[in-house]
């Protein structure tokens, strides 16, 4: 689901931390392939945020908000992953409105 002009949501069953992560950096990989244009190479990179129902929120906006902030997270990183974590529930949040 297109989220925004670069953002996207990709829902998934309930996964541990290490399959998602796993899942992450498999979609990561992916991305960063080179691509092809006539003459020209691009390589685009990706940040990922994840947050998980019902444990982070059951609210969906809350949940999307929450990833939004994992993937800013990740984004420090550059093309990384990050799941968020109730340490991210600070200034980080109050600056979303969350």
């Amino acid at each position: 689901m297109r989220q925004g002009g670069d953002e996207f949501i990709i829902f998934v069953p309930l996964l541990d931390e290490y399959k998602k992560r796993e899942l992450a950096n498999s979609l990561l990989a992916h991305i960063a392939k080179p691509c092809k244009i006539e003459n020209m190479e691009f390589i685009i990179r990706a940040s990922i945020g994840s947050a998980d129902y019902p444990d982070d929120s059951q609210d969906i906006e809350m949940l999307f908000g929450y990833a939004d902030i994992a993937m800013y997270a990740a984004k420090k990183n550059k093309n990384a992953y990050s799941s968020f974590s109730k340490e991210m529930k600070g200034s980080e949040c109050h600056a979303f409105g969350y």
